[in-house]
């Protein structure tokens, strides 16, 4: 189960909807039964009928960070993903991505827009394992787009059956980027898929069993352990559940 005993909230998310360039098994919009007509990739925001309202509630709430992310496809599939970071930073929200890092080559523009962060998520530098996971066997060009990506960058790493033996490794790599400051290994989380995915909640479990006789503990944040690798913060987060309501904004 989510964790959703977080206190008052301090960030928020736009979640994108539309058709994603990578079909990860284990992907969070996998719980959610859309209909093909729910792609809203190339929809402006000004059309999103609620957004104004979501905007408000925000202010309203003393949240004045927001993530671009996708709730089943990735934010720089967004048509409008620019206009969207220029509006919102207008309307004075600080803005993050969370972002697969598929088409950041083709768009290196946008990196520099954010000043929220960037978080990536880093799957596996093996294209074998690669595709197993996404279903796509072209691995991101990370050590080019990482660079580019300013001074605030996270790597999300997903623990999964395919990827586990690779999970050092991939600390190391990430930890040899000097604009890292943050790694976190992610549990699968899941509200419907239990059995699908207890396999790899398992793995992830017995994972941080092993880490954690071997790394020393420095920290917490919202109940997830934190360690120090290589001078980076780890972080084993176990999906922490949200006191938020969802606000789905459609076309007015």
């Amino acid at each position: 189960m989510k964790n959703r005993d977080r206190k008052s909230p301090t960030f928020a998310n736009i979640n994108l909807i539309g058709p994603c360039n990578f079909n990860c098994y284990f992907c969070i919009g996998k719980d959610v039964n859309l209909s093909a007509n729910y792609n809203y990739i190339k929809t402006n925001f000004k059309y999103w009928g609620s957004f104004c309202k979501y905007l408000e509630l925000c202010k309203i709430n003393e949240i004045y960070k927001i993530y671009i992310t996708g709730l089943n496809c990735d934010p720089f599939q967004y048509f409008y993903l620019g206009d969207l970071i220029d509006f919102l930073k207008e309307k004075g929200f600080v803005v993050g991505v969370r972002t697969n890092g598929y088409l950041c080559l083709k768009k290196t523009s946008l990196l520099k827009k954010f000043n929220g962060g960037i978080s990536y998520t880093i799957l596996s530098l093996d294209k074998g394992t690669h595709y197993k996971i996404t279903g796509v066997k072209e691995i991101p060009n990370w050590k080019e787009i990482i660079p580019k990506s300013g001074e605030n960058v996270r790597i999300a790493i997903v623990i999964n059956k395919y990827n586990i033996r690779e999970i050092m490794s991939l600390l190391e790599f990430a930890s040899s980027f000097k604009n890292i400051n943050y790694i976190q290994l992610r549990k699968i989380s899941t509200d419907n898929r239990f059995f699908e995915l207890k396999e790899d909640q398992i793995i992830f479990d017995k994972f941080f069993e092993e880490f954690k006789s071997n790394f020393k503990k420095v920290g917490s944040f919202f109940n997830s352990d934190e360690f120090m690798f290589k001078n980076k913060r780890v972080c084993f987060w176990k999906a922490c559940r949200k006191s938020c309501s969802r606000l789905v904004c459609k076309n007015s």
